[in-house]
């Protein structure tokens, strides 16, 4: 299995139009690509705890989408071939292709994102 987490920096926040994109980016991944186990995309969020680690109540609001700095992909694979397949495949490169304007470019890969990627070795898990 193959599982890992990638930062994708953006240039000026998260607009309406990428936001729908990954939700769609992230439909398309599920029906399409089936040896893809987990596609999950996440924008930053308030810590949800006080200076005690104590739950605020209410809790604060999401940052606001043009004050993101990143976007949070966290992936699971069948295997190898499966994350080689979504990285060269039609959904995962349209996406990039049509929204490459939002992210920081990869200075030594044209037409890449900057990204932040760690790989990540299951130990124990749980999911409900």
């Amino acid at each position: 299995m193959i599982s890992l987490i990638s930062k994708w920096k953006l240039k000026n926040g998260c607009n309406d139009e990428l936001i729908n994109a990954l939700t769609e980016l992230t439909v398309q991944v599920e029906l399409n690509e089936l040896n893809t186990l987990s596609y999950n995309v996440h924008i930053g969020a308030r810590n949800p705890l006080n200076e005690r680690n104590l739950p605020l109540v209410p809790a604060d609001k999401s940052i606001a989408n043009e004050a993101q700095t990143e976007i949070v992909f966290y992936e699971r694979y069948t295997d190898a071939k499966a994350f080689s397949e979504h990285v060269s495949g039609p959904i995962f490169n349209t996406f990039r292709t049509n929204f490459i304007h939002c992210f920081y470019q990869d200075p030594d890969k044209s037409g890449w994102p900057q990204t932040d990627n760690t790989f990540l070795e299951l130990e124990a898990s749980f999911t409900r």
